[in-house]
């Protein structure tokens, strides 16, 4: 089964570098779309989306009742008045009202939220981001997936947001696969991703699916690690020594290539030394033998087989990353984990 992130709360991807991202490390991007809405997508989305990366779902009535339910128990209405109140001069977000449960709608819109007669609600920015975040959150709930955004005040606040309690009763989130796996990303893969274009994605979702899931096996180990710990300092040691023991494998993995090829190149060389012999006779033209030895070389060397096979895993999966981006390769961001650790405190 494909492994999946749902994407919020807007429908178009404000940064494509996330969508990248997170195709380097789960299957498919999902995102609400309502029916008959066309999205502004840039050619990048167009094309993951043709290849079946990216998927518009819509919110079933199922989902709606949820993100009701979750949502005005969670919000009370004192709060809505009052933030409808402070916000009603300010920029409004839009808000599909296919997205909105009908018994939702009315309750907003007797709140003093003008719901128009179009698709489209306007509403404050806190209030619209709150309820897409309630709602991705009773879908992948359901889908048993995980929820993932771009935006950084939504990201930031959906580990605790997620877990029963009103607005300011915020507890600790048991289940933060989605936000320790932004993390992760930011912290393993190269923080500059201009060179993967769609084709090259596409084709890396396509030809190395078996050694992504072992990179998600591997994220799972991390957060089993730490699952029971309720100090800081210590889950801020715990991430820093899971992301050190990435980097050392990776490195013991570029090693062995190497010394795989080396053997590789000295089983051809062998070859080519009974060739070369032949210069020591002055009657041989010597350009003619030099390009016998690389004719007879390079075919050799296509024909030799590694010395050893090395086995597909997580490391030969971020490796492969790496080198897509060769050239265009900056630093890592290293220590996202553990810097969200010491801001925020431990959601797991």
């Amino acid at each position: 089964m494909d492994a999946k992130i749902l994407y919020y709360p807007f429908i178009e991807f404000h940064n494509e570098d996330w969508v990248k991202r997170a195709l380097l490390y789960w299957d498919k991007v999902l995102r609400i779309v309502p029916d008959g809405y066309c999205p502004k997508d840039s050619s990048l989305i167009r094309e993951l989306k043709d290849a079946g990366l990216i998927k518009d779902i819509t919110a079933k009535e199922e989902n709606l009742r949820d993100a009701q339910n979750e949502f005005t128990k969670r919000f009370r209405d004192t709060w809505l008045v009052r933030k409808i109140e402070e916000c009603k001069n300010d920029p409004q977000s839009r808000l599909h009202i296919s997205k909105v449960s009908s018994a939702l709608l009315e309750k907003l819109r007797g709140l003093g939220i003008d719901m128009g007669d179009g698709p489209w609600a306007r509403v404050p920015k806190e209030i619209g981001g709150f309820y897409m975040m309630t709602l991705a959150n009773a879908i992948a709930k359901r889908r048993r997936i995980v929820t993932g955004t771009d935006i950084e005040e939504c990201w930031a606040i959906n580990p605790v947001f997620s877990k029963p309690g009103g607005y300011d009763e915020f507890r600790y989130n048991e289940n933060s696969e989605g936000t320790y796996a932004q993390l992760f990303l930011l912290d393993v893969f190269p923080s500059n991703l201009n060179a993967i274009n769609s084709d090259n994605l596409i084709s890396l979702c396509r030809d190395r699916k078996d050694e992504k899931k072992l990179l998600r096996d591997k994220m799972e180990e991390f957060m089993v690690r730490v699952r029971n710990v309720t100090d800081r300092e210590e889950l801020e040691d715990e991430a820093s020594e899971f992301l050190n023991e990435i980097e050392e494998a990776k490195e013991e993995y570029k090693r062995s290539q190497e010394s795989s090829i080396k053997e590789r190149f000295n089983s051809a060389l062998g070859v080519l030394v009974p060739i070369s012999t032949n210069l020591l006779d002055p009657t041989i033209n010597p350009i003619k033998v030099g390009a016998d030895i690389l004719i007879e070389g390079y075919s050799s060397f296509r024909k030799l087989k590694p010395s050893k096979t090395l086995a597909k895993s997580y490391q030969s999966y971020l490796v492969g990353v790496d080198r897509l981006v060769m050239g265009n390769i900056t630093s890592m961001s290293r220590g996202c984990i553990s810097e969200f650790v010491s801001k925020n405190g431990i959601f797991i």
